[in-house]
């Protein structure tokens, strides 16, 4: 090795991790995780978010659920109440672009699949579900008769 620097090391690791083939077998285990979670916590979301009519779109291909609130919540408010009952989310205004008004920001969360494990992240949507219970408790017109 000559030149010294970091990513010349880093180049040279990475150079024996995709030649003898360990980058694409760490790949493939880890999309099965993945989508094993996403399948977990889609579930558990539809369980224990969707009769207070919180919704989301598969997770196909990446490592996040967009979460979409219903009209009369805020994501700063779940996120303080998610945090009083030991659950911290990652509030949609933290993954805005500058300036973009196409989106409600304000009115989604992010859910990572690469984060936690199942068990853990099924308890921290069910924890969130009872937030949302307790937000939208008396409120018929909301719930999902599905």
């Amino acid at each position: 090795m000559s030149g010294g620097c970091p990513s010349q090391l880093t180049a040279c690791a990475l150079t024996s991790v995709i030649s003898d083939g360990t980058l694409d077998v760490r790949i493939a285990h880890l999309k099965q995780v993945y989508s094993h979670r996403a399948t977990a916590y889609a579930a558990a979301m539809d369980k224990y978010w969707r009769p207070y009519g919180v919704t989301h779109e598969p997770c196909r291909g990446g490592y996040f659920f967009w979460v979409k609130l219903p009209e009369g919540v805020t994501a700063t408010e779940v996120g303080k109440e998610g945090l009083e009952a030991g659950v911290w989310i990652m509030e949609g205004t933290s993954c805005m672009v500058p300036e973009d008004k196409s989106v409600e920001y304000e009115r989604f969360i992010r859910i990572c699949v690469a984060l936690e494990g199942e068990d853990k992240a099924v308890e921290g949507i069910k924890r969130l579900g009872k937030v949302f219970e307790t937000h939208f408790r008396g409120d018929s017109s909301r719930l999902d008769p599905a």
